[in-house]
């Protein structure tokens, strides 16, 4: 008994040794991490800069950690979509203050769409997919960078001719129009209340584009109404941050060809910075055959004419003015009065001031121009317009705001849009004004992050009373609405996201309600 009670001290003495001895050289760092407007980063990561040893924040942003690595030592704080801070520590200290700051580039785990403001993409209340500028510079989808979302889950790419696409998500399909919510760099790619994108006649270049951000699910709490499938953001590279030249010139089936350029200068300062891009692109239609389609091709007019409008409606008892005769859409002589080609042509300008790391301010403007056959539910038709736009954005911290102009002639006189069935002029100009609002914020006593804004949209339409008739006093389009999401930290591992926005239109008496419930 004597041994053993001897033995027993000498165990209890041997771990008392041995912990005293583990906690020797032993040192606590701990403090805050933040961003630069003050609010705490869930999540960060510090570490001793060579070795293992490390932490990451709680939710009020702050860390607690022991060390054995001697001093004078390297605290390094990172955080996806920050730049990686390094700070100097000569002594153990509890009150480290590390101040992050926004990254430029973004890597694939951080997207800015889902709920628009950077987040990580498994933090994001909705399914996402990112198809970077690697993957996109690597699809043989040269011709149109839309293209490049063949292979994305849950996306429908519908044909409807040679160089035009629909796209579509979580299984809705339409022939004419789109659920899905196209933009660039926040800037609309649909016209409101028409409902459709002309993939290859906005612009989008495959020497500029960052990324794309496939959103899926309805969007309507945060982008307004119609986004009932999801959301599809195209984002270009910043001039400052991507300065240099670079030119493609492709070719392809149907004989496809075309070029593109891309010039981008940043200066010394990396204050300023421009770009310019210029793209041209043509090629072969798909054509009805003069032999086996000849019953579809007889159903087809063979000339293109203005009709004559009294009263607001076209009046089908005065002569109609001749745009095009047959030899004109038939050039090659086949019988088939349907276009050959396709073509188009863009270019866009834009220029950058970042006079502050947290603040950018980008000014945009554009020319497009497009030929390509549509299908719509009165048959086939002839595409031909040019549009111009503007933009100007601006952020800072937690604000974004911007707004832009888009003026689309739908088709003039001289360069017509039209139906073959029925041979007349069928143009859909429209002018459309957009401005958004928006802030995000934190709460920390509700553990919530809020994102609130306003939008304002505004489309005139003009159809010169050839498609409208008697309605185009009345086929203005206007909604003003506000909306705010909040996302609720219930645990370490489960966030609850509430979303809802309230509009109001010109031609609507009641207002409505988009709500949103997610978890994560």
């Amino acid at each position: 008994m004597t041994n053993r009670h001897h033995l027993s001290k000498f165990l209890s003495f041997l771990c008392f040794v041995l912990v005293s001895y583990s906690l020797i050289g032993q040192s606590i760092l701990s403090g805050i991490v933040t961003d630069e407007a003050g609010e705490p980063l869930i999540g960060a990561n510090l570490i001793v800069k060579g070795t293992s040893e490390g932490t990451i924040t709680d939710f009020d942003g702050s860390f607690s950690f022991t060390t054995s690595a001697s001093f004078p030592l390297t605290l390094e704080a990172s955080f996806t979509g920050y730049n990686t801070t390094e700070i100097e520590l000569s002594g153990a200290t509890d009150n480290i203050t590390i101040t992050l700051q926004e990254g430029i580039l973004l890597g694939d785990d951080v997207v800015i769409s889902a709920s628009r403001k950077r987040e990580k993409i498994q933090e994001a209340p909705a399914s996402i997919s990112v198809i970077s500028a690697k993957k996109i510079l690597a699809s043989a989808q040269t011709t149109d960078p839309a293209r490049t979302l063949i292979n994305t889950p849950g996306v429908q790419i519908s044909q409807q001719s040679a160089s035009r696409i629909n796209i579509e998500l979580r299984g809705q399909s339409a022939l004419f129009s789109t659920g899905v919510f196209p933009i660039m760099d926040y800037r609309s790619l649909v016209g409101p209340g028409i409902g459709t994108f002309q993939a290859s006649s906005v612009g989008i270049s495959s020497l500029d584009l960052q990324r794309i951000e496939v959103i899926r699910g309805p969007g309507s709490a945060l982008y307004g109404p119609g986004v009932v499938s999801g959301v599809i953001h195209f984002i270009t590279k910043n001039s400052i941050d991507n300065p240099g030249t670079s030119i493609e010139v492709f070719g392809g089936e149907l004989n496809t060809v075309g070029g593109a350029l891309r010039h981008a200068y940043a200066s010394p300062s990396k204050k300023f910075g421009f770009k310019v891009n210029v793209q041209a692109r043509r090629g072969d239609e798909f054509t009805l055959d003069p032999v086996e389609d000849a019953e579809q091709i007889a159903r087809l007019r063979t000339t293109v004419a203005q009709p004559a409008v009294t009263n607001g409606v076209v009046d089908v008892t005065k002569p109609s003015t001749e745009i095009y005769s047959f030899a004109d859409l038939d050039p090659d002589g086949d019988g088939n009065p349907m276009s050959n080609d396709w073509s188009n042509l863009s270019v866009n300008t834009t220029f950058e001031f970042r006079p502050q790391d947290d603040l950018s301010i980008f000014v945009s403007g554009g020319y497009n121009k497009g030929k390509e056959v549509f299908y719509n539910s009165q048959g086939e038709g002839l595409f031909q317009a040019e549009e111009i736009w503007t933009q100007a954005r601006i952020q800072k911290g937690g604000l974004f705001a911007q707004v832009f102009y888009v003026d689309n002639d739908g088709g003039s006189q001289e360069r017509p849009t039209f139906l073959y069935q029925t041979g007349l002029r069928t143009p859909v100009a429209r002018k459309q004004l957009e401005g958004q609002l928006q802030y995000n914020f934190s709460v920390p006593s509700l553990k919530a992050d809020i994102t609130a804004g306003i939008d304002y949209r505004e489309a005139f339409q003009n159809t010169e009373n050839l498609v409208y008739g008697r309605n185009e006093g009345n086929d203005d389009y206007r909604i003003i609405g506000g909306y705010a999401q909040g996302k609720f930290a219930i645990s370490d591992k489960l966030d609850l996201v509430l979303a809802g926005r309230y509009d109001t239109f010109n031609f609507m008496d009641e207002g409505f309600l988009s709500p949103r419930v997610a978890v994560v």
